[in-house]
């Protein structure tokens, strides 16, 4: 009986391998030109031009490029592409180590970035790419607003005083 538990996780470990073998074998997204891949319904992830709503996400206040780059760094996202209005990067899981796809698409004219996370395995991430997404939409905004100029009342610059 001592063995059963051994042999469980000996079990667990095995399935663990094949999948992260699985996974460094997959292909990622195809990037052609400066447009997001497009939303691929066999594939959990969010995107935000797919049609079903529990595969759409907002797309992202549009902000400088270097700005997105500080913050995904921050995220420990690998870079993989980069043009003009496209950025590709690899994100890989904590658990299992499982690789997907992000990709931000800058538009200028209508002031927002559209956005994809995409695994490349499996047919659920239990919302890990909506999750994601949204951890860096937070860093996101927040790195924006300290980029910005403080704005100071008159009192705080001593302008409401009068001259002496």
């Amino acid at each position: 009986m001592i063995w059963i538990p051994f042999v469980v996780v000996v079990a667990l470990l095995i399935i663990a391998l094949a999948l992260m073998a699985a996974n460094s074998r997959s292909r990622s997204v195809s990037i052609t030109g400066d447009k997001l891949p497009p939303f691929n319904d066999s594939k959990p992830g969010v995107h935000s031009r797919a049609q079903q709503l529990d595969a759409y996400i907002a797309p992202l206040d549009y902000c400088p490029k270097d700005i997105v780059k500080e913050v995904a760094i921050k995220m420990e996202w690998q870079l993989k592409y980069e043009s003009d209005r496209l950025i590709h990067y690899e994100a890989k899981t904590s658990l299992f180590g499982f690789v997907d796809d992000i990709c931000f698409e800058f538009d200028q004219i209508s002031g927002q970035i559209y956005v994809a996370s995409t695994s490349r395995i499996g047919k659920s991430d239990m919302g890990t790419n909506r999750k994601r997404i949204e951890k860096f939409r937070a860093l996101l905004e927040a790195a924006v607003a300290n980029e910005r100029p403080q704005t100071r009342s008159g009192t705080e610059l001593g302008l409401d005083q009068a001259p002496s």
